[in-house]
């Protein structure tokens, strides 16, 4: 469990971190509060007026909430499977992904309101800025704002990726071994 915890940590921070302007643009065009032409001329723009700073703005909310989801979710996963879940089906594929995917979810929910806050305020915001502003707003159920649209969208992403690995990764040996 140990290795799965930090293969799935490890392999997240490396993506965050490569994508991280591209969430920077995502994060900002949903919030409402940004007019962009487009994905060019959004990161043009952060990077004229907020430089490299603005196109990463919010990374370690983002890596406080990304790694421990995919080093979570891969553990639980990897749990249900050898313990609860035991036969190799595409519904017990599906129902391990989506235990794994709603847990880590609730689980790092907090970070992701967090790195949102962070990202789209026009101010520089650190994490213990944005901690005490929406717990003064709202108490601790602030850091649960948006969580059910969070939790159903990770959660069935999680369980799709599982059930196409597994069946991929059956189909390549079944194919393996016709050779």
């Amino acid at each position: 469990m140990s290795n799965s915890l930090l293969l799935g940590g490890t392999a997240r921070v490396i993506t965050v971190t490569v994508v991280q302007p591209l969430t920077v643009v995502k994060t900002r065009y949903e919030s409402g509060k940004f007019n962009y032409k487009g994905v060019t001329c959004a990161l043009k723009e952060i990077r004229q007026c907020e430089h490299l700073y603005g196109l990463y703005k919010g990374l370690i909310p983002t890596l406080l909430r990304d790694a421990p989801y995919s080093a979570l979710y891969l553990a639980i996963y990897q749990s249900l499977r050898t313990k609860l879940f035991t036969k190799d089906t595409v519904s017990s594929t599906l129902a391990a992904g989506c235990i794994a995917g709603s847990l880590a979810s609730t689980l790092t929910h907090p970070m992701d309101v967090i790195k949102t806050r962070v990202q789209v305020d026009k101010q520089r915001c650190g994490i213990k800025e944005v901690s005490l502003a929406v717990y003064k707003e709202k108490g601790l159920q602030g850091f649960y704002s948006g969580i059910v649209p969070r939790v159903v969208r990770r959660t069935l992403v999680t369980a799709t990726a599982w059930v196409i690995y597994e069946q991929v990764k059956k189909a390549a040996s079944t194919h393996r071994d016709y050779y």
